[in-house]
């Protein structure tokens, strides 16, 4: 019995070896597969400085992390980080056990990648679009959906393939703009845009609906469809 417990130890030990990599095996692993990286720092930590392509959810706010991370691609790996690994970790626990995710943390987080000499992500500052700008570029008539989104939003990158291929189906619509939220700060403060993705319909100009969070292409479709 003693030999059978020592035998799953050392499996458990093999296991978590496998899915905790030193910075330079998982810049290798995200680069060798398609996989989807996850911040689950805040989003002040995100934006000062990120890996190329994440995902962000604050693992410290529950609700938060609990609705971006359902998005997630079950069938792709997901690879993990915070700023030096035990928030990450956590993060990978629960993935593991409540979503069953094939997880792989990265070893002392963002800070060990950074000292390995890695490269990250920074935001710079952009020119923030005014919202006269934003205002002409609507049609005067027919109906424009606008889709505020981040590219660090799982939902939101759940939806892309959708809002990409809305106007192919819906002939009605007169254009669908995609803002980045992230970037665009001023023009999110402008529509009250707390949350991304927000969807927002305009009909000759003026806003006559909106929605917070996921849509599925047949539910937003179903929506348009009601404004004809």
């Amino acid at each position: 019995m003693k030999i059978f417990f020592l035998f799953l130890a050392c499996i458990n030990l093999s296991l978590n070896a496998q899915n905790v990599l030193s910075p330079a095996d998982f810049d290798k692993g995200m680069k060798s597969q398609k996989v989807q990286v996850l911040d689950v720092r805040t989003s002040g930590e995100f934006n000062q400085s990120h890996l190329a392509n994440a995902m962000q959810a604050d693992w410290l706010n529950a609700q938060e992390f609990q609705e971006r991370t359902k998005y997630l691609d079950s069938s792709l790996p997901v690879y993990v980080y915070c700023q030096a690994g035990v928030r990450s970790h956590n993060a990978a626990v629960y993935l593991r056990t409540q979503k069953h995710f094939k997880v792989v943390e990265l070893d002392g987080g963002i800070s060990n990648w950074i000292s390995a000499g890695l490269p990250v992500v920074q935001i710079s500052k952009v020119t923030q679009m005014s919202l006269d700008s934003f205002k002409n570029s609507l049609p005067k008539s027919g109906l424009c959906l606008v889709d505020f989104n981040a590219k660090w939003c799982a939902p939101c990158v759940k939806m892309k393939p959708s809002i990409d291929s809305l106007s192919q189906h819906y002939k009605q619509l007169s254009t669908v703009l995609q803002v980045d939220g992230a970037v665009q700060t001023d023009l999110c403060k402008s529509y009250q845009v707390n949350g991304f993705p927000t969807l927002i319909v305009f009909k000759n100009g003026i806003e006559v609906w909106r929605q917070q969070g996921f849509m599925s292409f047949d539910d937003l479709l179903a929506k348009l469809n009601s404004f004809k």
